[in-house]
């Protein structure tokens, strides 16, 4: 089974719609979204259809809680562009956490991090409280966003793998998605400027 990866997409629907063609291209059986659909760009709304009409499998992010609550709030002072009600309902209706059982592989879904943590994982760094909380979990493999950076490391027995941020817009992004073959595991990070594979550490 392959794998696709996306997140991090900030209302950016262009880049959105590159990744997905990527994937395709690259014979990807099903495609997940770790988190942040929406804000900081202007296609919010288009963002969140395409997603739901391609079936997308999709985490809330932490912009995505931001919007939500800014749509309830309703502050006259808010420059951010107002998502509708559908694509509101959408937002709410996400889980900030899903788990699957993929080829064999137990798999966990997040933005920032399993079990509610706000420590993002980072290649040199596994948050102490999210340590403790892992001990609970069945899994394999854990699927993160939130960093913006393309990540395939070790932490134990867990995999972690971060397919970067589809956004390209700002000095942080990466402009990438990902591919994750089940169940071996291996990963392959792809550019979106190019379809180039993105080189990464090996896995240790």
């Amino acid at each position: 089974m392959r794998l696709g990866l996306i997140s991090d997409i900030h209302a950016d629907h262009r880049a959105l719609l590159r990744a997905l063609a990527i994937l395709e291209d690259h014979g990807v059986d099903k495609v997940v979204c770790l988190g942040d659909l929406v804000e900081k760009g202007p296609d919010g709304e288009r963002v969140v259809d395409t997603l739901h009409n391609h079936l997308v499998v999709c985490v809330r992010g932490n912009h995505d809680d931001n919007a939500v609550r800014r749509y309830h709030e309703r502050d006259p002072a808010d420059q951010e562009p107002r998502l509708g009600a559908d694509a509101v309902a959408f937002l709410e209706s996400l889980p900030h956490e899903r788990a699957y059982c993929w080829e064999g592989v137990h798999v966990v879904l997040s933005h920032i991090a399993p079990g509610g943590g706000d420590e993002p994982v980072l290649p040199e760094q596994l948050p102490k409280r999210l340590k403790r909380a892992l001990r609970g979990y069945d899994a394999d493999l854990v699927l993160l966003g939130h960093t913006h950076r393309p990540m395939n490391v070790r932490h134990g027995p867990l995999q972690f793998v971060n397919p970067g941020s589809v956004a390209g817009t700002r000095l942080r992004d990466s402009h990438t998605c990902a591919i994750v073959e089940l169940p071996s595991l291996a990963v392959e990070v792809v550019s979106l400027h190019d379809d180039s594979p993105v080189p990464l550490p090996p896995l240790r």
